[in-house]
């Protein structure tokens, strides 16, 4: 997706791109499937140019990555591997790790809401950390004629880059 216009004096030239990809295993005990994503969006290369670069999602969902929700979809690339098991036909297991990188190193860290969380300009470290989660969905028995409710637990860890108190990057 591009993002082209202008605001104020300058330019807005922004971009993200987004891949889901995965392998089900049907045959295999528990349906076992892989899956990848990665994705990026662009940061802005010189925040005192009066450009924006910075792709701007508009209007993310919360948790765009995970359930716990502590990066935004905005100056990132993410890699994505993910295991997911069905050891019932109503239940789902999902382990994951998201391996996150700033796109550019002039622009910030940035929330979920796409809201600046850490200026750019006090470090030049990419890397930005990593988060592993477990996601365990599943259906109760339907009760009568009602919809299945889904109950889902989704417990994580993000690890930080470990030079981030050196660094301000989170």
């Amino acid at each position: 997706m591009l993002q082209a216009g202008e605001f104020g004096g300058g330019d807005i030239l922004a971009w993200t791109a987004a891949s889901d990809l995965g392998q089900t295993f049907a045959a295999l005990p528990w349906s076992p499937r892989v899956g990848l994503k990665a994705n990026i969006a662009s940061g802005d290369r010189d925040p005192l140019d009066g450009d924006l670069e910075t792709f701007n999602a508009l209007f993310p969902r919360g948790a765009y990555f995970a359930e716990s929700g502590l990066i935004g979809p905005a100056n990132f690339i993410d890699v994505h591997p993910s295991l997911t098991l069905n050891p019932a036909p109503t239940i789902a297991v999902t382990a994951d790790v998201d391996f996150f990188w700033r796109q550019s190193t002039r622009d910030g860290l940035y929330g979920p809401a796409v809201n600046l969380v850490r200026t750019g300009r006090t470090s030049e470290a990419r890397y930005i950390g990593t988060q592993a989660s477990l996601q365990v969905a599943g259906a109760p028995a339907v009760i009568g004629r009602s919809r299945r409710p889904t109950v889902v637990s989704s417990p994580g860890n993000f690890c930080a880059n470990p030079a981030r108190a050196r660094t301000s990057i989170m």
